[in-house]
């Protein structure tokens, strides 16, 4: 058996799956597991590399970033496999989603060392931090009540949480 890499993982809303992204097939792909147990299902099947698998609040989808054409864009399909649709193309740079809102209406990502959402409607996307662009990760977070967001920096060489409000976007 080949070795594979496992990437960014994702807990559903339910807690009964967990989304992740492999190097099992060849290139970086979606799964899913259920947490109770069984085999590895394969969400995603292109020649592309997906990653980053977060879900939506219903558990009903999953978007995900892929690279496609020296492209990254965001992507969504049904959480147990079909048809993939394109959200937003972001860039070049990195992306990392970080969580679907509860309310469905907004995807955020990190991307360049700071955190944006996108509208899942209107694709318009806001800036929500306004950090000097990195290539470094602060691995943003999102409070549940979405109020808050927590992130990483480092400073002569330590590591550093810090939170700030949401409030306003």
């Amino acid at each position: 058996a080949g070795s594979s890499i496992y990437n960014d993982f994702s807990v559903s809303k339910s807690g009964n799956f967990i989304a992740f992204s492999s190097t099992e097939t060849g290139n970086e792909e979606i799964f899913i597991k259920q947490i109770a147990g069984g085999e590895d299902i394969q969400i995603t099947k292109t020649k592309w590399d997906n990653f980053s698998p977060i879900w939506s609040p219903d558990d009903k989808y999953l978007a995900f970033a892929s690279l496609r054409e020296n492209k990254i864009g965001i992507y969504f399909c049904a959480s147990f496999g079909g048809d993939t649709s394109l959200l937003q193309i972001i860039g070049q740079a990195n992306v990392s989603l970080v969580k679907w809102s509860k309310d469905g209406a907004f995807i955020f990502y990190e991307t360049e060392g700071n955190l944006f959402r996108i509208n899942t409607v209107n694709k318009e996307i806001t800036k929500v931090t306004n950090f000097p662009s990195s290539s470094e990760d602060k691995n943003f977070a999102v409070s549940n009540n979405e109020e808050k967001i927590a992130f990483i920096t480092k400073e002569e060489g330590k590591t550093i949480i810090s939170e700030l409000d949401l409030a306003g976007f």
